[in-house]
């Protein structure tokens, strides 16, 4: 606020219900200009997931809330993802929040 910088005990997040469309957003990203798009919209399930300096720091889901409960993780705990595991829906996101640990 004021030109300063905001830290969050907690990740931000909140979510909605419209109609038959579940909406979570989490984080506080400065930017969305680089993303990776998590399952296919067109679905009507995916996840956009933000990421700056290598850090996962926002995600939007739509009908996705267990993606939503890792993606906050990943948030939380600042790990650099794997770009292309993350795109993939097959990918476990716990199992992806391990690896990340490991590497990081």
């Amino acid at each position: 606020m004021a030109g300063f910088a905001t830290v969050h005990a907690e990740v931000p997040w909140f979510w909605t219900d419209q109609y038959d469309c579940n909406l979570q957003f989490a984080g506080a990203p400065t930017s969305w200009s680089d993303c990776v798009m998590r399952g296919d919209p067109a679905s009507g399930r995916f996840a956009l997931v933000a990421i700056e300096a290598d850090r996962v720091t926002g995600a939007i889901t739509v009908n996705s809330g267990r993606d939503m409960r890792f993606l906050r993780q990943f948030i939380a705990l600042g790990l650099p993802p794997s770009r292309d595991r993350l795109a993939d829906p097959a990918c476990r996101l716990d199992t992806l929040i391990q690896q990340s640990k490991e590497i990081a």
